[in-house]
C-alpha cells in the first residue's frame, strides 16, 4: 500500500493519530491509507489485517486534509470504493467486503 515517509508520519501525529509499522500492531487501526495517485491498491499481510479492524480505507488525500486542518476528518470523501484494477486482479469488491466487515464487527464477530 502507500509507503509513509517521515513526512506523513508527523501529519499523523498532528491529527493525534500513531503510525502502526508493524503487522502485529495492525489490528489497532482505525484507518487505513491505501492508495495515492501513483500507488494501487494491494493486498499486503498489514492491510488484510487492518481491514478486519476498520472500514475506514482512505485516499492519502485523507491524511493530507487531515492534517491542514489539524485532526482527522471525516472518512466519507476520501473512501476507496472504486478500485477496479485491483478488484479485478484480487477478485474481491472492496465495498462489500467493507460493508461485511462492518457488519461483523458490529455484531462483536470479527
Amino acid at each position: 500500500n502507500v509507503e509513509i515517509d517521515n513526512k506523513g508520519k508527523q501529519m499523523v501525529k498532528k491529527i493525534g493519530g500513531v503510525f502502526i509499522e508493524k503487522i502485529e500492531d495492525a489490528t489497532r487501526a482505525t484507518h487505513v491509507i491505501a492508495a495515492c495517485k501513483d500507488v494501487k491498491l494491494k493486498r499486503t499481510p498489514k492491510f488484510m489485517v487492518a481491514i478486519s479492524r476498520t472500514s475506514n480505507i482512505v485516499h492519502l488525500d485523507w491524511l493530507v486534509e487531515s492534517a491542514k486542518k489539524g485532526e482527522a476528518l471525516a472518512t466519507q470523501d476520501f473512501l476507496l470504493l472504486d478500485q477496479t484494477e485491483a478488484e479485478e486482479q484480487y477478485d474481491f469488491k472492496l465495498s462489500e467486503t467493507m460493508a461485511r466487515g462492518d457488519k461483523l464487527r458490529d455484531k462483536g464477530t470479527l
